[in-house]
């Protein structure tokens, strides 16, 4: 007997059988075809248990498909890999070089600093970007490095610069594997990838992600990014892998066997029974079987013959890890020795890396020739596959990588095994940094902090504590903000009490860089409590200043506006700066203007070819004046912002340009428009624009200045969206979550006042709001809500008594004036005078911005006809008074030269010829015409619409039906292009009596109205 089982024919399990998943396998091919034919993206999801099959269904399926590229995240550092990113990359990389083999002559056209981030970021980038617009990676200075966002842009931006280049019937299949392991910031990215499919702003494109279900908590990151999937719009499918039946198991074995169907009806049976169906212990049993020669090849029968008694004996486990740790008992004791050092780095490592810890369990030097004979035995079972290509090494499954690591036996075993493993690595790092490893760095700081418990010499624990310090900043420069939250905090974990006076500096470094992590990760009050750490043992004013920085940003993100001044004027007493007065006079905002007028030269080259400023104390102070004025703006201290810009200006004029010198001339050009000096505004403005151009770095904080805040006085303001969101673009690609907030929130005021569709605006809103909360930044939320509710009280999604019932009115003083004066608006349009004299009493002693931005003009327009409206019913004089005051202003604007005024001059000035004493009805219908005129050759639908229904209802009032029905008609028109649906209900209930048509949907936009119109895209910008 035991000659008939020699071994002359071995199984061959490389064989690529597939067998059961049929209707899976189909339903893969349909999405990829209709991706191909369309040209339109596709996200699928593979879900199922462990061993099931899902990653061999996808290489089936698509495995020779020309453009497949897959990545696949690790179990063993799960939510912490110490490659940032890893299977995204790894992902990336592969496309890269596919496209640069099949598509030669293909380059990528990015903008710069995108295309130096991915240079950075993904191997074999360069391959497909043009080597002469590789730059390095000089990013605009900001306060933080909101690093995510940046490489989310620019991820996206080149994945769709790929996708544009296929052709018929081609695509890109992208593949991520065990999604169940991954990081939150490599699911924040996936997120992104996955809205871009829905929205089918990828072309060919088509995400796989697999991961087991049964594994995911339902209210986890991943299954809420699934469960988001608009499955209505075939855009994703989810695919759910079961176990093998009966049949498919017979089909596997006899097709492996080479055996009739029939005749594997028992084994079938047996296997069944001890495995369950699940592929992954069927193949592994049938493996083992053979190893035991329970099943073998009979030299007498010439066939595969196999012996059921035994293997009805065999004791098989269903759990697959005790599986699969029973076949690895098996081996030699140095190829288990090997396989549990390799555990120790994740499922892949490479055999280079490996063959330096040989020594671990052999007294040979070290060599790949030596660790692939140690391997020999678990390649022939099937645990661990090596391309001799690319000398890497990899666990066939990650169930073989848990194994192999559940095998050492104590946690403090493992840890010992984590400590003699980093301390390798140490050894070899010098080295590796010299040749750009950054993983290398990540890798050794991981290994050790992981055996850190066992580590006794303080002198190791300062060496370890420096490299999580270092391990944190090159994480956060390869945008991996959680992984060097975690490095940080294992470094600082590792600084005792006594650590500020023996190690001061260095300590130091650890709690700033905390600090500064906390922030990026949304995580303000443990960023708070860092914060005051270092101020209590921090020994000098400049080893504060970065800390400072910090502290001010997250309070002004955050909106504890009060906090943010209180710390800021202390930290400029600090650094010797003059203390600002509280309550500022004409005295002092003329002294200041006047000193900066007079040391202001005549030509502005000699400001663009002064020398730089060299004191780092002078320009720490400019940093901290120039974040000052976004809190006393949104304080509505505004008196104050003349006094801090001229200090800002003059700091530049007499020390020297800085880096913070086009901000200063631009704040100064704003607090110029107060005194509605334009020709100086508009001089700065171009000034601080050439300054950016020629000497700096463009950045989001100078920009929503000069377009944002000043672009107005000198552009259409509806071509000012289009500035508005290059801003928003700016801010991402750099990272400025502050001033990305900002710039949305002046977006959405001005998209309100340009009269535009509302329905558009509205899901742009939801869009906003949700992404500034993710990032915890409060300032612009406050005012974001004013403007969605009045939104939905317009389209009547939420009554009017619910607007005036004061709730939701929270945040800044300017919040609070906005909210007032926005609510008014609505009650004005929406026949509610009442309550719009209620909301605009709080505001009419003074006016809500000084200076002169995008929402003055509409303030004093609006005030003027409540207040106009108010006296003609009360006849009460100060309302008249008030009217002229307003009225005043924006004639005053207007006679300067300001044009994004003119349609509400002529709008008053009808509604002056109204009030004046013997005015004739054909002169009032031509100034009304006139501000019908204005309104709609400028874009601004509801001026058009509330011209035409004051003509209507002058007209009906004087009893002339004809021209009343024919304005109330029009403004009807007008109110529902706008997307007013409360205005127009109450209209038609109004004037139901009258004969005015009302189309359903005229569509009949001026060209202006959607000129500059380019709308936002959270995640596509």
């Amino acid at each position: 007997e035991s000659n008939d089982r020699l071994d002359i024919v071995s199984l061959d399990f490389n064989r690529r059988i597939f067998v059961g998943q049929e209707l899976q396998k189909q339903s893969l091919r349909e999405v990829s075809d209709r991706s191909r034919s369309t040209a339109s993206p596709q996200n699928i999801w593979i879900t199922g248990a462990s061993g099931t099959g899902k990653s061999y269904l996808v290489e089936h399926v698509f495995g020779d498909e020309p453009f497949f590229c897959s990545g696949k995240f690790e179990s063993h550092i799960s939510g912490s890999s110490s490659r940032p990113y890893a299977a995204l990359i790894d992902a990336l990389s592969m496309l890269c070089g596919t496209f640069a083999a099949k598509k030669s002559n293909f380059k990528i056209k990015l903008e710069s600093d995108q295309k130096a981030v991915l240079v950075a970021a993904i191997p074999n980038a360069d391959k497909v970007i043009a080597p002469d617009q590789v730059l390095p990676s000089k990013v605009a200075e900001c306060m933080l490095s909101w690093g995510f966002e940046r490489l989310k842009t620019s991820i996206l931006s080149f994945l769709k610069a790929l996708c544009d280049q296929m052709e018929d019937e081609e695509n890109i299949i992208f593949w991520i594997d065990d999604l169940h392991w991954a990081d939150k910031d490599s699911l924040r990215m996936i997120q992104s990838i996955v809205k871009c499919v829905e929205e089918a702003a990828l072309g060919s494109f088509v995400f796989v992600g697999s991961f087991r279900n049964n594994e995911v908590e339902a209210n986890s990151m991943l299954a809420k990014i699934v469960a988001s999937n608009d499955t209505e719009a075939q855009r994703s499918t989810v695919i759910p892998i079961s176990d093998l039946n009966f049949g498919e198991i017979n089909r596997l074995i006899y097709t492996l066997l080479d055996a009739s169907q029939e005749r594997c009806q028992s084994l079938t049976e047996l296997v069944h029974s001890k495995t369950g169906g699940n592929g992954m212990i069927v193949m592994q049993l049938l493996r083992s079987l053979h190893r035991k020669k329970y099943i073998y090849f009979s030299v007498c029968s010439y066939q595969w013959e196999w012996d059921l008694e035994k293997i009805r004996m065999e004791d098989i486990s269903e759990n697959i890890v005790e599986h699969i740790t029973t076949n690895m008992q098996e081996l030699p004791e140095t190829t288990q020795n090997v396989l549990k050092v390799a555990s120790c780095f994740g499922s892949r490592v490479d055999l280079g890396v490996l063959s330096n810890f040989v020594h671990f369990w052999s007294q040979e030097q070290a060599n790949e020739r030596l660790l692939l004979e140690t391997l020999k035995p678990a390649v022939d079972i099937g645990l661990i596959d090596i391309n001799k290509e690319t000398s890497r090494f990899k666990f066939s499954h990650d169930r073989c990588q848990q194994a192999a690591y559940e095998m050492i036996c104590t946690e403090r075993l493992r840890q010992t095994l984590h400590l003699q493993i980093g301390r390798k690595l140490l050894e070899d790092l010098p080295r590796q940094l010299f040749t750009q490893e950054r993983w290398y760095l990540l890798l050794t700081a991981d290994q050790l902090n992981r055996g850190r418990n066992l580590i006794e010499t303080n002198v190791e624990k300062i060496s370890l504590i420096e490299l999580n310090l270092s391990a944190g900043r090159s994480a956060i420069k390869s945008n991996a903000c959680v992984l060097a939250l975690s490095f940080l905090r294992s470094g600082a974990a590792l600084l005792d009490e006594s650590a500020w006076s023996s190690n001061y500096q260095l300590t130091l470094n650890v709690f700033n860089e905390l600090a500064k992590a906390q922030f990026i990760n949304g995580d303000i009050d443990s960023c708070l409590k860092t914060i005051q750490l270092i101020y209590l043992n921090a020994r000098s004013v400049d080893d504060k200043i970065e800390t400072q920085f910090i502290h001010c940003e997250a309070l002004l993100g955050s909106e504890r506006l009060q906090d943010a001044l209180g710390v800021i004027k202390k930290i400029l007493k600090e650094l010797g700066h003059p203390k600002l007065p509280n309550n500022p006079g004409l005295v002092h905002i003329v002294s200041g203007i006047m000193k900066v007028k007079r040391a202001l030269p005549e030509s502005d080259d000699a400001i663009l070819n002064a020398p730089e400023m060299t004191n780092r104390r002078l320009m720490t102070i400019q940093r901290h004046l120039s974040s000052l004025v976004p809190v006393v703006y949104f304080l509505n201290k505004q008196e104050l912002i003349p006094v801090i810009t001229s200090r800002l200006m003059l700091l530049s004029l007499q020390h020297g340009v800085s880096q913070y010198t086009p901000l200063s001339l631009s704040l100064f050009a704003f607090s110029m428009t107060a005194a509605m000096d334009f020709a100086l505004c508009n001089r700065l403005t171009n000034l601080a624009t050439r300054m950016l151009i020629e000497r700096f770095k463009e950045d989001a904080r100078t920009g929503i200045v000069i377009y944002c805040v000043l672009g107005h006085i000198r552009t259409p303001l509806h071509q000012c969206l289009d500035n508005m969101m290059k801003i928003w673009k700016l801010a991402f690609a750099t990272g400025d979550m502050l001033h990305a907030g900002k710039s949305v929130g002046l977006y959405c005021g001005t998209y309100y006042n340009c009269g535009l569709p509302l329905q558009p605006l509205f899901n742009d809103l939801e869009n906003f709001h949700s992404h500034l909360l993710k990032y915890n930044q409060l300032l612009m939320e406050p005012i974001l809500q004013v403007t969605k509710r009045c939104l939905e009280t317009l389209m009547d999604k939420r009554t009017l008594e619910s607007l005036n019932d004061g709730k939701g009115q929270t945040g800044s003083a300017l919040s609070a004036m906005m909210n007032s004066f926005e609510t008014m608006k609505v009650c004005f349009i929406l026949d509610d005078l009442q309550n719009a004299v209620h909301h605009a009493k709080p505001i009419w002693p003074g006016h809500i911005l000084k200076a002169l931005t995008p929402y003055v003009c509409e303030y004093h327009c609006f005030s003027a006809l409540v207040a106009l409206d108010w006296w003609r019913q009360t006849k009460k004089s100060k309302y008249k008074r008030r009217f002229r005051e307003r009225y005043n202003k924006i004639a005053t604007y207007r006679s300067k030269g300001y044009f994004n005024c003119s349609h509400m001059k002529a709008l008053l000035d009808a509604e002056k010829c109204v009030s004046k004493k013997g005015s004739k009805e054909n002169e009032v219908r031509s100034a009304y015409d006139m501000a019908v005129a204005n309104a709609s050759r400028c874009g601004f639908t509801h001026y058009t619409a509330i011209a035409n229904e004051r003509a209507g209802k002058y007209c009906l009032s004087r009893g002339d039906s004809f021209w009343g029905e024919y304005y109330i008609g029009r403004a009807i028109q007008r109110y529902e292009d706008w997307g007013a649906v409360k205005k127009v209900k109450l209209m038609n209930k109004t004037y139901k009596f009258l004969d005015c048509r009302n189309p359903t949907s005229s569509c009949m936009l001026q060209r202006g109205n959607l000129k500059g119109r380019v709308r936002f895209d959270n995640d596509t910008t």
